[in-house]
């Protein structure tokens, strides 16, 4: 509650009115002038203990239970209004009771400057940042919203920072660093710092530019506070650096200008609209005989004479120059000039320029020298009539065509008699093929056909392109030809030209297709002749397995040996016959896939787990390592077990006994990889190039005495191939061998297939005895 008048205060404090009584640590009674000073509700205050009341008034410096009337604090009320003040202590009767006496001073140096700053706030809120600090720790009396804008971001309220040190009030935009080198800087030299420029980032972000006055405040020579005033010259600096930059592109362009006037090959000039000469670079004075005394347009008219392309003199009003300035656009106008010593060809160009009354104010025109392209043209001509005659006297049928009219310009004697032999309606009609025709009018017009694409590359790449095997009925008999288009280029390297020329490539075709022929004939009977050994091979097979199942424990030990022998022998001649087939259908193309979804992995694991019996009996160890736990894709199992048989069956020919055989599966971008890495002899490296080709064999001690016919990789490329894979293989002689088979990661559009159950397949088991039918044992 509110201290009465009957309240006896000490005699010290008969003049102080704001105090507060505090009693065991917590604020008992307040009176009314300090709550009306403090504008906070006294139920706020009361019961509050001495610390969080400090807090509440953001006292400063903080409390230390010692009060001087020589030292100055600063508080703040509840509107953060900042009052300088003086606290005594007086001890009061009662135990751990005590009354603080708060005595605002009234020097009015404080009040005048937040009076300042109170004016300033008002009239240049929207120009100017402006806060005072408190020396020495630097803590902020006043601010308006902009400086704290400049401090923080636009969201948080000016209140929340009066009354905090600089340090933990700073963000983003101006961090403690630049801080702390104003106030030293300040304390040190004592004077006015002024920053023209600073540059900072604000907490969103966006770039600004603000100028800095950092006025020091002083009292008896000791400052007291500083005064900061921030302006944003944010739209200053920015339109300043676009002048800037602007003025350098300017220069820039001006100077590559110049340099480009200066080194260009083509001569400019511009006509002023009084016929002077603005300006004549260095390569346009080469086309005047005396440049130093032309002045004017016309002036060289003195010692030189202008002709057109057709040989006639272009009077005054019709030279280039004049028309421009007329307000007439020249392009390619060629001009003979003759001079004293010398005749130019020139190609010129030129443009009028308007002034901002639409009116023409100059002429800019561009001359170029093509004299050499001329003379170069004028030969080329005369070359290419005596090439012209060469040609109609060839017994090659050519074409001579237009471009890019794609018109005929000459047909000679041999294409004439081509013609006349194609197509029977062309007989009579010989004479239609005139010069200057479309070349649709000749009967294997490539315009209707897929070749114009290769048109469209000759014209792009300007380089010959060949149409082959076009057919052509001649005198009712079917030709075939070759069809061959040489674009001719100018000096300037464009096609002004084509020749087509027309080669009879039918007794090559014939002989191919004969050859053709003979393949495939060859093939069907080497066809017929494997499929005639497969019969009597599954004969005896089935013999054999007969006589094992039903007289077993009747035969000697003897006779075992020798069926297995012939067991042996049967399932190599089959796997041999089987490779050969698959070898003709895939040169025939009939070498069909048939894809599902499976989970290469279990598959992969089922088919290892079953060859380890074959490797454990060489003392080989094969482990199955994969990178991942399951993967579904989409392929053929059947080409996919051949292929993973014919590695592992390699492998392990090739490996020695207490060696070891990998097998990983991983997965990359697109595809999966399975690896079969071997311990085996290895490769030697002049033999590694032949390792995929058919009926090769890789010679070794080791492997030779269970060597294949070296079909087995030839045919695992071929169907990694027809899977849509790729094959790969690294090795070193004496260390091992590595093969990487690539599947594409896809999948085909049906139900997953479970093919973990494969050992109970036959005909798996079957492929597996077949395929390790060739590894001899001891």
């Amino acid at each position: 509650m509110v201290m009465g008048k009957s309240e006896i205060l000490p005699q010290k404090m008969k003049y102080s009115k704001n105090y507060v009584v505090v009693k065991d640590g917590i604020v008992r009674k307040i009176s009314s002038n300090l709550i009306s000073l403090l504008k906070y509700d006294k139920k706020i205050i009361v019961g509050k203990d001495v610390e969080s009341f400090f807090n509440l008034i953001k006292l400063y410096p903080k409390f230390d239970n010692k009060f001087s009337n020589d030292k100055d604090y600063y508080l703040f009320n509840r509107t953060f209004q900042v009052k300088a003040v003086t606290i005594k202590k007086y001890d009061l009767k009662r135990d751990n009771e005590y009354l603080l006496a708060f005595n605002e001073i009234y020097k009015n140096k404080l009040s005048k400057k937040l009076s300042f700053i109170n004016q300033f706030e008002k009239y240049f809120d929207n120009a100017f940042g402006i806060a005072l600090f408190a020396v020495p720790d630097f803590l902020l009396l006043k601010a308006n919203k902009n400086f704290i804008n400049f401090l923080s971001n636009f969201t948080i309220k000016k209140e929340n920072f009066i009354g905090k040190r600089i340090d933990d009030i700073v963000e983003v935009g101006m961090p403690k660093y630049f801080w702390d080198k104003v106030w030293e800087r300040i304390l040190k030299t004592q004077k006015q710092y002024f920053i023209k420029e600073y540059k900072h980032l604000r907490i969103d972000g966006q770039i600004e530019y603000c100028s800095i006055n950092i006025t020091p405040i002083k009292e008896k020579d000791v400052i007291k506070y500083i005064l900061v005033a921030i302006k944003d010259i944010t739209d200053v600096v920015i339109r300043r650096k676009q002048i800037e930059n602007q003025a350098r592109i300017i220069k820039e362009q001006r100077d590559q200008l110049e340099i480009i006037l200066k080194n260009i090959s083509d001569g400019i000039c511009i006509i002023n609209k009084d016929l002077s000469y603005k300006l004549l670079s260095d390569s346009a004075k080469e086309f005047f005989s005396s440049w130093e005394k032309i002045k004017y347009f016309g002036d060289s008219l003195k010692d030189t004479t202008y002709y057109g392309y057709d040989g006639n003199e272009i009077a005054f009003e019709n030279m280039p120059g004049y028309r421009v300035l007329k307000g007439e656009k020249i392009k390619d106008f060629i001009q003979v000039i003759k001079c004293q010593d010398k005749t130019i060809y020139v190609n010129t160009c030129g443009s009028p320029v308007y002034d901002k009354n639409g009116e023409v104010s100059m002429a800019v025109l561009c001359y170029k020298d093509i004299t050499e392209q001329i003379n170069y043209e004028s030969i080329l001509k005369t070359q290419m009539e005596h090439f012209y005659k060469i040609i109609d006297s060839l017994e090659l049928p050519i074409v001579r065509i237009s471009y890019p009219e794609y018109k005929i310009i000459e047909i000679n004697k041999k294409a004439k008699e081509l013609i006349n032999q194609t197509i029977p309606r062309f007989h009579n009609n010989l004479d239609e093929i005139k010069l200057g025709q479309s070349l649709k009018c000749i009967p294997f017009d490539f315009k209707d056909r897929e070749e114009y694409k290769l048109i469209d590359e000759m014209e792009k790449n300007k380089m010959p392109i060949e149409i082959n095997d076009v057919e052509i009925l001649k005198k009712n008999k079917k030709i075939h030809a070759k069809i061959i288009f040489q674009p001719i280029l100018n000096s300037s390297g464009d096609i002004y030209e084509i020749l087509m020329i027309i080669i009879d490539i039918t007794n090559e075709v014939e002989q191919k297709e004969a050859i053709e022929n003979l393949l495939r004939v060859q093939g069907e009977i080497f066809s017929f002749i494997t499929h005639e050994f497969k019969t009597p091979l599954s004969i005896i097979s089935a013999a054999v397995q007969t006589i094992e199942f039903l007289s077993k424990d009747e035969l000697s030990d003897r006779t075992k040996d020798y069926l297995k022998k012939i067991k042996q022998s049967c399932l190599q001649q089959i796997r041999l016959v089987n490779n050969l087939l698959d070898v003709v259908r895939a040169d025939a193309g009939y070498l069909k896939v048939y894809k599902k979804n499976i989970d290469i992995v279990r598959f992969s694991k089922s088919i290892i787990e079953l060859v380890s019996i074959y490797a454990k009996q060489k003392n080989i160890n094969l482990s199955f390592i994969p990178q991942i736990r399951n993967k579904i894709i989409a392929i053929d199992d059947e080409k996919y077990e051949r292929i993973l048989l014919n590695l592992l069956s390699n492998a392990i020919k090739n490996t020695p006994c207490g060696k070891n055989i990998y097998v990983y599966i991983s997965t990359d971008e697109n595809s999966v990889c399975i690896e079969v890495k071997d311990e085996g002899v290895g490769i030697p490296k002049e033999k590694q190039e032949l390792i995929f080709k058919r009926f090769s064999q890789i010679d070794n001690s080791l492997s030779r005495k269970s060597d294949g016919t070296g079909i087995g990789l030839n045919l695992t490329k071929l169907f990694t191939e027809a899977l849509g894979g790729r094959i790969e293989f690294s090795s070193i002689e004496g260390v091992g061998s590595s093969f990487k088979v690539f599947l594409p990661d896809d999948f085909v559009k049906e139900e997953i297939e479970d093919k973990c159950g494969i050992l109970e397949d036959n005909r798996f088991i079957q492929n597996v005895n077949v395929e390790f039918s060739n590894i001899y044992y001891d």
